[in-house]
């Protein structure tokens, strides 16, 4: 069964799937909108790969395994003038926003390259500003534990 869950704040929204088994590039499992420097907004995903189940609330995006044969799993950001240095193993801080990162996972954080996005069927113009977070899953993961606690905290 799917289900979906969201919240909507003032400045920022956020919302999840879980129980999608569907691939497509096109169906994220976990998606996040605030609003940025300058009238930009800011945005991550989670892509629909099969691999994570996402449970949403008004405090935290939880990401869940929900492939055992998973390897790894992706976050990808857009957040203008964002470099890798923005992603620390705790703590994301971005133009009005930070999110408090919990996990015991290992990531690496990468400016994504044009060409990757070209292949991905989706170019844009502010390709530099694209992060992708890729963390690495141990065997034998417990799906009841998350893999990765977002907690965003708006500031302007």
């Amino acid at each position: 069964m799917k289900k979906v869950t969201a919240t909507i704040q003032k400045d920022w929204m956020m919302g999840g799937l879980w129980g999608n088994r569907k691939v497509s590039h096109i169906l994220k499992t976990g998606t996040m909108h605030w609003k940025s420097d300058n009238g930009d907004i800011g945005w991550l995903f989670v892509p629909g790969e099969g691999k994570t189940n996402i449970k949403v609330d008004e405090q935290q995006m939880e990401i869940y395994l929900a492939d055992n044969q998973a390897k790894t799993f992706h976050i990808f950001v857009y957040s203008k003038n964002s470099t890798p240095e923005n992603f620390q193993e705790t703590l994301w801080k971005l133009p009005n926003m930070t999110l408090k990162i919990k996990s015991g996972l290992i990531a690496k954080a990468e400016v994504l390259s044009k060409e990757m996005i070209d292949s991905g069927g989706g170019g844009t113009r502010d390709f530099p500003y694209i992060i992708k977070v890729e963390y690495t899953i141990p065997a034998n993961w417990n799906i009841n534990e998350p893999l990765v606690i977002l907690e965003p905290k708006y500031s302007k």
